[in-house]
């Protein structure tokens, strides 16, 4: 999977500043292992991640004028999951490192999706 986001951004209700836009780009590979015979039961394991770029820097007379980057950010990891598809049911966990960021926070980003069918 590749896909590809843009986000447009509004001033900040109390401040005069209006992030800008950004253009996020993410990616999954994916490899999907039957546990059974009857294909019912199936592990999904991949590597997955994303990259982000500030498209203009940020605008308004609140923005620090000594610092305005435009920011960035990348991440990449891995995920596994389980599909039982007789209950219509899945669980996955996400875990992914940040890296390369500029002027904005780095660190770890960890999900668990519980889902069921009906």
């Amino acid at each position: 999977m590749l896909t590809g986001t843009y986000e447009i951004n509004s001033q900040y209700e109390d401040e005069n500043i209006t992030p800008r836009d950004r253009f996020s780009l993410n990616w999954d590979i994916s490899q999907y292992l039957p546990l059974n015979e009857a294909n019912s039961l199936i592990l999904e394991v991949g590597a997955m991640g994303y990259s982000q770029w500030q498209v203009e820097k940020d605008s308004g007379s609140d923005v620090n004028k000594n610092f305005i980057p435009k920011d960035q950010g990348h991440a990449a990891g891995g995920q596994i999951g389980l599909v039982c598809a007789p209950w219509k049911a899945f669980v996955q966990f996400h875990g992914l490192q940040e890296f390369g960021a500029e002027a904005r926070f780095e660190g770890q980003y960890f999900t668990w999706t519980i889902g069921k069918g009906f």
